[in-house]
């Protein structure tokens, strides 16, 4: 039953939107019970944008409110980030490939060059087990440049990202809201960090009467290259 109710997940997800989603998405199981109702309410990619607000969405209908998140990460920890010429060396050649130091596997490409002189350089690998340094030495594919050295200020960190949940009574004012996870046990929650790919669940206090829900997933250490997945689901009984 749990893996028809995911396959529900994404064809909600595909073909309607959240409000209709969530009207429509409710089907018996085998022993004619009324199954539970579900919606995607919020798929994004955090990066170099940390952070996304969901739409409202309607759960004034249901009953044992619940919360389904999967979170699925890219990371480059330890690469090269962000990085740029300290000293530019002589006798290079447009296209030369630059190996730096202090690591493994990150390279850049000159991709400007004055008489020898690279002034511009970009990065073709991030490569791993770098730290922020300055004037880090590198070597040069094909051989015939010597003495350019790099600054990396920027190197992948690790990742996460925090779910919290807000309640309203007119889907435009927002508060903050607690829920329940297995971990916790009959201790409220007001944020989970996830930082391994798989999934949560929560739900809120039964007896919590809401009309709308909206979640907040917030990234840390993401970047343009270091992205995390991540989908939300509302479930409820009808």
């Amino acid at each position: 039953m749990f893996k028809k109710t995911i396959a529900v997940f994404i064809a909600v997800m595909m073909i309607a939107s959240y409000a209709y989603a969530l009207s429509q998405s409710v089907k018996a199981d085998s022993l004619g019970r009324a199954a539970v109702r579900t919606a995607a309410i919020d798929a994004v990619t955090l990066g170099a944008t940390t952070s996304s607000t969901s739409s409202g969405v309607s759960v004034s209908e249901l009953d044992k409110v619940s919360f389904y998140v999967t979170y699925d990460e890219t990371q480059h920890l330890g690469g090269i980030g962000a990085a740029h010429i300290h000293t530019a060396g002589t006798g290079y050649a447009l296209h030369d490939i630059l190996t730096v130091a202090g690591g493994t596997g990150g390279t850049y490409e000159i991709t400007a060059v004055t008489e020898g002189v690279p002034t511009e350089i970009t990065r073709t690998a991030m490569g791993s087990g770098y730290s922020i340094a300055d004037d880090i030495a590198t070597s040069v594919d094909p051989a015939g440049g010597s003495d350019c050295t790099i600054d990396v200020t920027y190197v992948g960190l690790a990742l996460s990202a925090a779910f919290t949940i807000e309640v309203s009574y007119d889907n435009s004012t927002w508060l903050a809201a607690s829920f329940y996870d297995y971990a916790g046990g009959a201790t409220a929650q007001t944020s989970e960090t996830i930082s391994a790919d798989g999934s949560y669940y929560c739900w809120f206090n039964p007896g919590l009467n809401v009309p709308y829900v909206r979640v907040i997933m917030t990234g840390t250490n993401t970047t343009a290259d270091d992205t995390i997945l991540t989908s939300v689901y509302v479930c409820g009984k009808p």
